[in-house]
């Protein structure tokens, strides 16, 4: 998995069922088991780029609470 520190050692297990049909093998589907740690890890690279994402276009929640709880003290 991409992005997570030390990527190239902790790699994931994917299992893929094929079918052969007239001739030509297809693959009819795939999983991919993922450890919990590695997902939180995932998870959270997610969160920080979302948030990055949205603080880049002006859209950072955080700064709009703060803007409306130093509007209500002010009133």
């Amino acid at each position: 998995m991409p992005f997570l520190r030390g990527a190239p050692e902790r790699l994931v297990d994917v299992k893929c069922t094929a079918k052969e049909q007239r001739f030509i093998k297809k693959v009819t589907s795939a999983s991919v088991v993922i450890p919990k740690d590695a997902w939180s890890e995932w998870k959270q690279y997610r969160l920080r780029l979302w948030r990055s994402s949205k603080s880049w276009a002006g859209e950072d929640k955080k700064e709009d609470e703060n803007k409306d709880k130093e509007d209500k003290k002010d009133e």
